[in-house]
């Protein structure tokens, strides 16, 4: 595990990643898993095990699961990829990364936690039903968008 951090944050791993740094990269690649977990029991591939406080099967096969026939957790799943394969451009690059990137990082992600808190507000709201796993990935989002924001912060410093 060490020897791929080392490969994944390059001559960063020297002096040690933060853990901001870390989490720009992870929190996205366990986003992804989630999307493509709820994507797939969207699809009949895979059973959803959301224990006996929620309601994922109401919520995810709900008409708001689906926006003009593309499953919003296949949305969800490349808003992650993006996420996480921009996290390591950033990650890799340090004090030279493009700014530009961040800023386009910053905007996926406070988007994907907007719409994240839209559905949640339809689960409350409107279905009555949540889902634990789509409150794990709006609590993901949520603390990406906070990364990448203070991420932007520190290379206008």
């Amino acid at each position: 595990m060490q020897e791929l951090s080392k490969q994944a944050f390059g001559h960063r791993a020297k002096r040690g990643a933060s853990l901001r740094e870390y989490a720009l990269v992870w929190l996205p690649l366990v986003g992804l898993i989630v999307s493509v977990y709820l994507w797939s029991a969207k699809a009949g591939a895979a059973a959803l095990i959301c224990g006996g406080l929620s309601d994922c099967v109401s919520v995810n096969m709900s008409a708001y699961s689906a926006i003009g026939g593309i499953p919003v957790a296949a949305a969800g799943a490349v808003m992650y990829l993006v996420l996480a394969v921009a996290g390591f451009v950033t990650v890799r690059h340090g004090d030279g990364a493009n700014p530009t990137l961040i800023l386009m990082a910053f905007v996926v992600a406070f988007s994907g936690a907007l719409f994240s808190l839209y559905l949640t507000g339809i689960e409350a709201f409107v279905l009555g039903a949540y889902c634990i796993w789509c409150v794990c990935s709006w609590i993901i989002i949520t603390i990406l968008t906070v990364l990448w924001w203070r991420t932007s912060q520190k290379q206008a410093a």
